[in-house]
């Protein structure tokens, strides 16, 4: 069984779905590759060149860049750059940013955008964040996402540009279309709304007037997993922040994020987590200190 001192914010989701933050020395890479997430870049020193889809771009010095990690990309010169600044962020979070829609159609569409601002955020930023996203700390983690979500409403807000525009078609092998994107992000804001409701796979295909193998076939050919693990995902981690930062009795929380028995929640709770949660609870307080008020007797 995993050791409870041991279990991290981070530790139940699926690769695809973590919020990740690198500050690291930038290095070439040997080929290209690709991923699911959002990646956000900022060098710090010089600028750095990647190849995408074979087209050369540079990224400034101080600048945040920002691409869909399914473009195959290659990192490959970086000059004076000492430090880089690598999120990733997953595609469901991305969509759920409050940023205008059309940068936001500019990366699903295969663009890659850079800050016109210099120095929105710097190395001690980055830093923290990368120290952030190791530690045992719910309450820390919390904020790392929330200082990551300002950062990218001021991107939006300060300006940005478009560096290079990739045809949705060269998205790895993912073969996106307009008309994809658009059923992948209907499907994911309509279980961000009701996934607390006992809605189930048909209900979601309904709704995007999708057959539902088709529906459930796509979003695992985009998301990596599928429309009932992103579901159940959406409600383990209600429920983890519900745990870690109220005192509601784990009844109240299993019914609240959508669990029609306490048997089904506490066997999914397990399974992703590792964990009871009541055992999740007890880590996450004693890890965030002051950050969070003291546990009351469960009631249930």
């Amino acid at each position: 069984m995993t050791d409870p001192t041991e279990i991290s914010p981070l530790t139940w989701q699926q690769a695809d779905e973590i919020l990740s933050v690198e500050f690291r020395q930038p290095g070439d890479m040997p080929g290209y590759h690709w991923h699911r997430q959002v990646e956000v870049n900022i060098p710090f020193g010089g600028p750095v060149r990647y190849l995408i889809n074979d087209q050369q771009i540079q990224l400034p010095e101080g600048h945040i860049g920002l691409f869909w990690g399914v473009i195959p990309h290659r990192l490959i010169e970086c000059e004076n750059c000492t430090q880089m600044g690598v999120i990733n962020i997953p595609l469901s979070h991305f969509l759920a940013l409050p940023v205008d829609d059309l940068l936001l159609n500019k990366i699903l569409h295969g663009s890659v955008v850079i800050s016109t601002t210099k120095d929105l955020f710097g190395h001690h930023e980055v830093l923290r964040w990368h120290n952030d996203s190791r530690s045992n700390s719910h309450g820390l983690y919390q904020l790392m996402q929330e200082e990551i979500v300002l950062m990218m409403k001021r991107v939006a807000v300060s300006g940005w540009q478009e560096l290079l525009h990739t045809e949705p078609g060269k998205l790895h092998s993912l073969r996106m279309n307009e008309r994809k994107i658009r059923y992948i992000q209907a499907m994911l804001s309509f279980i961000s709304e009701h996934y607390y409701e006992a809605i189930r796979v048909n209900d979601v295909a309904e709704q995007i007037q999708l057959h539902p193998n088709y529906a459930m076939n796509l979003f695992k050919q985009v998301m990596g997993y599928s429309i009932k693990d992103h579901i159940t995902m959406m409600k383990i981690n209600h429920a983890r922040a519900l745990l870690a930062e109220t005192n509601r009795s784990i009844l109240d929380i299993s019914l609240t994020t959508g669990f029609s028995a306490m048997s089904r929640f506490y066997e999914a709770f397990q399974k992703l987590v590792g964990i009871t949660p009541n055992q999740y609870r007890l880590t996450t307080r004693s890890n965030a200190g002051v950050l969070l008020l003291p546990i009351e007797k469960e009631t249930a």
